[in-house]
């Protein structure tokens, strides 16, 4: 049986561990990985694993990760030696493609995760931007992401196919970098570092663009990872190694969750129900189709498990033991 987590529970990387969290920011697990140094986090809603990228040295490699209650780790590489500069990650569970940036080769790049070879596919390459985080609608099809280039940061969308591609932001921007999408109310937001890192701001527009919102703004903060789940807003912070809780709809400083002794970086927390939208049919679809599949192969000889120890925490904290509650689904966010 996988680990997933249920409502209002989280989900970081920090150096080589996956941390899942209550909403509150207590402790649940924190698995040892055998990992360097963990940076972008997305999870795949069909087949409820985590996708991160690594950084070994001067390279990158993109995983897929499945924790399993026996203590054991599936782990799948992707892609291997990659540029170090993989920021973002996101899954399309309907087309089954996984999208990632690459900012030193300044590309949007996609490899199809039903396929055993795991060929790329470059999506976009730019002349002049840096393309960041990615956050993926599921429902209306679109990709959205970040471009920091320091002379001409942006917020972008384009169409899962490469087609109909936008600006929607390019001013009063300085360093985008997390990047999320609400179903719920149907907006999109962003964190942005500005000044040198002294000012951290959380931004919000509707799906098109408009309807523009400074929805945070503190000082000293360089918020990296970015996840939104209903009327509440988390981030990774990484000037002061902390996560942290804001209510949309509450005029209230936002809530430092919880302080780390390293970076905590990508972010995911679980959404509402997506397939309940209209739009978001086809998503129940590839969730049967997968279970088939599952079925079919169900014979079929388990990939090699590695063990890792569980159960390790930060701070010299103490894991809370309860039984971790499996949902019938998760549906989760980039952060």
């Amino acid at each position: 049986m996988y680990f997933v987590l249920s409502t209002e529970q989280l989900a970081l990387v920090i150096d080589n561990q996956i941390v899942l969290l209550e909403s509150n920011g207590s402790m649940i697990e924190t698995t040892a990985q055998p990992f360097t140094k963990l940076k972008a986090l997305t999870y795949d809603n069909v087949r409820d694993q985590f996708v991160v990228s690594d950084t070994d040295q001067s390279n990158d490699t993109i995983y897929t990760v499945q924790l399993t209650k026996e203590t054991d780790i599936d782990i799948t590489p992707i892609i291997r030696d990659l540029p170090d500069d993989v920021q973002g990650l996101a899954v399309d569970p309907i087309n089954d493609l996984l999208y990632w940036t690459d900012a030193i080769n300044r590309s949007i790049n996609y490899v199809p995760l039903n396929e055993t070879s795991y060929n790329s596919e470059l999506l976009f390459f730019f002349e002049d931007e840096y393309p960041h985080a990615i956050a993926i609608d599921i429902c209306k099809r679109y990709l959205y992401w970040t471009n920091s280039q320091p002379k001409n940061p942006t917020i972008e969308r384009a169409r899962l196919d490469g087609s109909g591609h936008e600006i929607l932001i390019d001013t009063g921007i300085v360093s985008p970098e997390g990047i999320a999408i609400d179903y719920q109310s149907q907006r999109l937001y962003w964190s942005d570092t500005r000044d040198g890192s002294i000012y951290g701001r959380i931004e919000s527009t509707n799906l098109d663009g408009k309807e523009r919102e400074i929805v945070y703004e503190g000082t000293h903060a360089k918020p990296f990872g970015l996840a939104v789940d209903g009327d509440v807003i988390y981030w990774t912070d990484i000037n002061n190694n902390a996560l942290y809780k804001l209510f949309r709809s509450k005029k209230m400083e936002p809530e430092k969750l919880i302080t780390f002794t390293k970076r905590p970086m990508g972010l995911v927390t679980n959404n509402i129900k997506i397939q309940d939208y209209p739009d978001c049919k086809s998503l129940e679809v590839a969730i049967e189709k997968y279970k088939e599949y599952r079925k079919e192969t169900s014979t079929e000889s388990a990939p090699i498990k590695e063990e890792i120890q569980i159960l390790e925490c930060l701070n010299g904290g103490r894991a809370n033991r309860k039984p971790l509650q499996v949902p019938t689904r998760l549906f989760w966010h980039l952060l």
